[in-house]
């Protein structure tokens, strides 16, 4: 079995959380980039669209493409990809051209979270892999759901939806 070393997991934690962090860090500019590219009232929204389906779209054929051809030369192009997509976001100069960039950034962002997660489990398998890695990727809290969904359920049927956060970051045990 192979040990990860503590930058390798940052480095594939990183790679999973590419798509999210290309997002969250854009939302705040919405209004900004609305008005310096001269769009009418929420063009700026296309772009988070246009990366949504480009984002889903690249995560259908990535993990396929990596199986056959090999996970770290698709890894390689995908980031490539999202390097190019995010120069071509610098530079456009209309609302239209920054809806098409970020399409193609999603598309190369899509790379990295699907190829990480394939590396994890080529190592591990079944159970030792889940409680392991879930945080590293951000997603400890669709893992709370499928763990306990008794006890999140009943909180949230019949309590409040404060119970139902506390819940969700608990930490385990």
């Amino acid at each position: 079995m192979i040990n990860f070393s503590s930058g390798l997991i940052f480095l594939l934690g990183a790679l999973a959380a590419l798509g999210a962090a290309a997002i969250d860090m854009y939302l705040p500019s919405l209004p900004s980039i609305e008005s310096e590219l001269g769009g009418v009232g929420g063009s700026a929204q296309f772009t988070l669209s246009s990366f949504f389906i480009g984002l889903g779209l690249g995560q259908l054929f990535y993990g396929p493409i990596s199986d056959s051809l090999g996970r770290r030369k698709v890894l390689v192009v995908g980031l490539l990809i999202y390097c190019l997509g995010s120069l071509f976001c610098f530079f456009a100069g209309t609302m239209m051209e920054l809806v098409a960039a970020r399409f193609f950034q999603a598309l190369g962002a899509a790379a990295g979270g699907v190829i990480a997660r394939a590396m994890v489990r080529d190592v591990f398998s079944g159970k030792k892999v889940i409680p392991k890695w879930i945080t590293s990727f951000g997603i400890e809290w669709l893992y709370r759901l499928i763990k306990e969904p008794k006890r999140m359920w009943r909180r949230y049927l019949f309590g409040n939806t404060y119970f139902l956060f506390k819940f969700l970051t608990q930490k385990y045990k």
